[in-house]
């Protein structure tokens, strides 16, 4: 019986949008036309707009507006809008691609709102700790891909029948990249975005589990 309620992504999108959750196509498109606005981050409108703090960089130095300031300004967009800028193509695509497949399997067996709020919680606090730790010049979708990943992946372990799978060659892959980047083989990554978004991720999956269990 268990097997019957696990879906694949082309069993759970069989028309609509290619098979792809809408709003993961949001994301997906807001994720490439904000890349393109902000130069791959080094437009002028990347630090003015998208970036956790408007900052200024002075030869070695860079100077940036506090997170504390940040709130009090109102611009509560910051947490959240650090995720759509990629630096290069390949940090675009290798985020939408995985975004393509877990999003969309998350936001079915969810909803769109449920899954808009998993998505906004393991975009936010991993981006508030990536600029506590290191400062503004980050982004990506990743904390976003490895929450998901972390979602999906526990999720399973706890609640078998629920509809979420992965194969164990794509966990294997995932956690060696992770780890690759952690120690450094792959450099200049954005680390605690990456672990805090995996942590949540698997967190949130957990408590569903649990959750789902008792019904």
């Amino acid at each position: 019986k268990a097997q019957l309620r696990v879906f694949d992504r082309t069993r759970l999108f069989p028309e609509r949008f290619y098979r792809l959750g809408v709003v993961s196509v949001v994301l997906m498109g807001l994720s490439v036309i904000v890349t393109l606005v902000t130069a791959f981050g080094r437009g002028e409108s990347f630090p003015k707009w998208f970036a956790m703090a408007n900052f200024v960089v002075d030869g070695s130095f860079i100077r940036y507006t506090s997170l504390t300031q940040v709130l009090q300004d109102g611009e509560v967009w910051r947490l959240f809008t650090p995720v759509f800028v990629h630096m290069n193509w390949l940090h675009l695509l290798f985020n939408l691609l995985w975004l393509k497949d877990l999003g969309s399997l998350v936001e079915q067996r969810l909803g769109p709102w449920k899954f808009l709020a998993l998505v906004a919680l393991i975009a936010a606090l991993p981006n508030i700790g990536e600029f506590l730790a290191n400062g503004p010049r980050f982004g990506g979708m990743s904390g976003v891909v490895y929450g998901l990943f972390g979602y999906i992946w526990i999720r399973n372990r706890f609640d078998p029948g629920g509809g979420f799978f992965l194969d164990p060659t794509t966990i294997t892959i995932v956690l060696a990249w992770y780890f690759l980047c952690l120690l450094g083989v792959i450099p200049n990554v954005a680390n605690v975005v990456h672990t805090v978004g995996l942590s949540l991720g698997m967190l949130a999956g957990f408590l569903s589990a649990l959750a789902a269990r008792r019904r």
